[in-house]
């Protein structure tokens, strides 16, 4: 299965797209990548889709975790979309929904943020 991170950034929006699993084989160098392009750009406002993700672990949950921590230094906001079932289970055991705004879609999670696409 491919595993990937395909990143896009729209009216100084950050949204990830994830594809494939988010587990810890792939999680540190997200880690990486995405903590450094967050402070180097400051980004207030990231959305994370997770419409192509077949399998997230707790590396996954700590990315997602981590990110959200570093986005609150900069009174920013973490947006999650596309939640199919399966990691839905997972994000509701984890609380993730007591922090977060969950979007049926990015499109969805950035008339949220105040973009029209």
């Amino acid at each position: 299965m491919n595993k990937e991170m395909k990143l896009g950034v729209i009216d100084n929006t950050l949204v990830i797209k994830f594809i494939g699993d988010v587990d810890n084989l792939v999680c540190t160098s997200y880690k990486s990548r995405l903590e450094t392009l967050i402070n180097e750009n400051k980004y207030k406002k990231v959305i994370m889709d997770f419409s192509n993700v077949t399998f997230i672990d707790s590396s996954g949950l700590g990315l997602i975790l981590g990110r959200y921590n570093q986005l609150k230094k900069y009174n920013g906001n973490l947006y999650m979309s596309g939640v199919n079932a399966q990691t839905e289970k997972i994000f509701n055991v984890a609380g993730i929904w007591t922090i977060m705004g969950k979007y049926d879609s990015v499109e969805q999670a950035l008339n949220k943020v105040g973009i029209s696409k």
